[in-house]
């Protein structure tokens, strides 16, 4: 079974479009983060251009270049966070929190959605397979 949906492609191209880099991060990372990199070369608006930073940061963070992976996060994070969605923003503070996890910053990964109450909510939803990795014996 595929994780990429049929159609999975950008219109009038053969390339996959931003709305299927995520998905495509997991299933074929190496597809996923050569067309990162090509949508972001196109000096995407903040939407596009913070999918495919986070798809990279996955890629980065599934491969073990846990901190170059943060970074890509943390650009997305930026980005997320001038599109003015709630939901964008809480898709990557998942990312980026799981990849902090990874590194050991538990504290940063704790605090990362701080001051957004619907965001907070959001994160808390994508948080809990990090968060029982991480602490296991946690009540």
């Amino acid at each position: 079974m595929s994780l990429v949906a049929e159609g999975a492609l950008a219109p009038g191209s053969d390339q996959p479009g931003v709305d299927d880099l995520l998905p495509l991060a997991v299933s074929r990372p190496r597809d996923a983060f050569t067309r990162a990199r090509e949508i972001i070369a196109g000096r995407p608006g903040p939407h596009e251009a913070s999918v495919a930073h986070q798809a990279a940061g996955i890629v980065l963070r599934d491969i073990g270049d846990v901190n170059a992976g943060v970074r890509e996060l943390q650009a997305a994070l930026r980005l997320a966070r001038r599109t003015g969605s709630a939901e964008r923003e809480a898709d990557v503070l998942g990312s980026l929190g799981t990849a902090l996890v990874h590194t050991g910053r538990t504290a940063a990964y704790s605090n990362s959605s701080a001051g957004n109450t619907a965001t907070s909510a959001a994160v808390a939803k994508r948080r809990c397979p990090a968060w029982t990795s991480a602490f296991p014996h946690a009540p």
